[in-house]
């Protein structure tokens, strides 16, 4: 134990604790059964061993490895030639591994700087609401888009976290007015963060290097509280608009390395712009998936993606825009899209311009199936009728005919009758006679009248009738040429 420095040219070795104000220094080893502590610096040119703990307020070096029973414990950083062992946990800023190599430490934490799209400054209105659940924001016409629909030409909402204004996500149903207030020395910036995450879980080993601008803002923030109190906020700026550029580099491999439970390796890397939405505008993404049973291959350019699969089963691609849809087997369980084209489609639902096609289909077929019996009823009833008006038709044309042949044969019958013969009279006598006749199965009865005008001119008449009412005549006048 030492107030301030603990130094040995060889090892410390202590059977409980080395303790000591500022620094621990040994040329080979540092050893204790329990905890070295030191208020500055833990140095050794081989090893760093505590039974328990070890811990610094700021530098931990070793030509080697530094083990701990249970933590190891720096204010700053961490330094090891090869190894670093502790059964719990290792506290620090910074892990370097490479100490005295060719490595470099990258940043863990994101860095964000700040680029003004112009010098100009402006004052804008804020307005501060309170909502139906008690969150206040923030509403401010900044032309970003940060609202629920991602519409630039309404007013964002926010709220204030730690200083700087992020996205209000929450309803506006039901919300207060509290007070008006200014948004000074307003000045519209891009806000280009640069992270580098170095992460190590029990599921997954993560690299991702990335840059990310966003719109954003930087300005004074002024508002009243409820009471009148004048509340302010200096330099506010926004950290979570949505839309952005992004350039990125992602490695991750381990037990869930799609997020989705699937265990293999999966690489992706992303130079895009996204609108206030979200969604891809523009660039593009790529991205890898291998695992044991599949290769999987994504890339979108321009709002277009293709997708290769490659498994023991075969090779399949698809390709996907926002007008058409081209692949040789598609299997979806939602497939909205201008045109489709593909040799087969398996879809649990497919709509087309809002409206469900299985519905639809089912509609149409009910309805085909109704018409169709209708239809087989209609024509079942117009032959019927068709039928009748035949028949009744057809039977009184029987019946005329029959009439006209009676009445035809009954006027034969009755010519027969009125055809007798005349009797011989002299001038003026007057003989009546009469006659039948039989045609075809109808009778017919006549009666006549001649007289004698002179000895050369006579005249004679005759009328016959039929039993249907019938009614027949006839008229003649004879005369006799020579002789005396």
């Amino acid at each position: 134990m030492a107030g301030n420095n603990v130094s040995a040219g060889n090892a410390v070795t202590a059977g409980t604790d080395v303790l000591a104000g500022r620094d621990v220094r040994a040329l080979r080893n540092v050893d204790a059964n329990q905890d070295v502590n030191a208020g500055r610096n833990v140095n050794a040119t081989e090893h760093v061993n505590a039974g328990i703990d070890v811990n610094a307020g700021r530098d931990m070096n070793a030509g080697r490895d530094v083990t701990a029973g249970r933590d190891v414990i720096a204010e700053n950083d961490v330094w090891a030639k090869e190894h670093v062992w502790a059964d719990g946990d290792v506290k620090t800023n910074r892990v370097d591994l490479t100490y005295g190599g060719e490595g470099r430490n990258l940043p863990q934490n994101p860095s964000t700087t700040y680029s003004p799209i112009s010098n100009d400054t402006q004052t804008k209105l804020v307005e501060k609401f309170k909502a139906a659940d008690g969150t206040e924001y923030y509403r401010i016409e900044d032309g970003l888009g940060n609202n629920s629909n991602g519409d630039k030409d309404s007013a964002s909402l926010y709220v204030l976290d730690n200083g700087d204004f992020k996205r209000y996500t929450g309803s506006t149903e039901g919300a207060e007015f509290v007070h008006g207030g200014t948004a000074a020395d307003y000045q519209r910036v891009d806000a280009i963060t640069t992270n580098v995450v170095k992460e190590l879980t029990d599921e997954n080993l993560t690299y991702k290097d990335s840059t990310v601008t966003k719109p954003s803002f930087t300005a004074n923030v002024a508002t009243t509280d409820q009471n009148g109190n004048a509340v302010s906020h200096q330099d506010v700026s926004v950290v979570d608009s949505l839309e952005r550029t992004e350039e990125s580099k992602e490695f991750v491999s381990g037990t869930n390395a799609d997020g989705n439970g699937a265990y293999g390796v999966r690489v992706s890397q992303k130079n895009a712009q996204y609108n206030a939405n979200g969604e891809l505008e523009s660039g593009m993404e790529e991205d890898a998936l291998l695992t044991s049973s599949a290769l999987k291959l994504s890339k979108s350019v321009d709002g277009e993606t293709s997708t290769t699969e490659l498994t023991a089963e075969g090779l399949n691609t698809t390709t996907v825009n926002a007008k058409n849809i081209n692949t040789d087997v598609l299997n979806a369980k939602d497939v909205n899209a201008d045109k489709v084209t593909a040799k087969d489609v398996i879809a649990d639902k497919v709509v087309v311009n809002g409206r469900d096609v299985e519905a639809e289909f089912n509609y149409a077929t009910a309805d085909r199936a109704k018409i169709r019996q209708e239809m087989i009823e209609g024509d079942a009833a117009t032959l019927q009728a068709a039928n009748a008006y035949t028949d009744t038709r057809a039977s009184q044309l029987n019946r005329r005919i029959d009439d006209v042949q009676k009445t035809a044969y009954r006027g034969v019958a009755i010519a027969l009758a009125a055809q007798q013969a005349v009797p011989n009279v002299a001038p003026g006598q007057v003989a009546v006679f009469g006659g039948v006749g039989h045609y075809e199965g109808e009778t017919a009865g006549s009666v006549g009248v001649v007289t004698s005008f002179t000895n050369r001119l006579s005249a004679s008449g005759a009328f016959g009738f039929a039993g249907g009412n019938e009614f027949g005549g006839r008229v003649g006048v004879a005369y006799v040429f020579g002789g005396k």
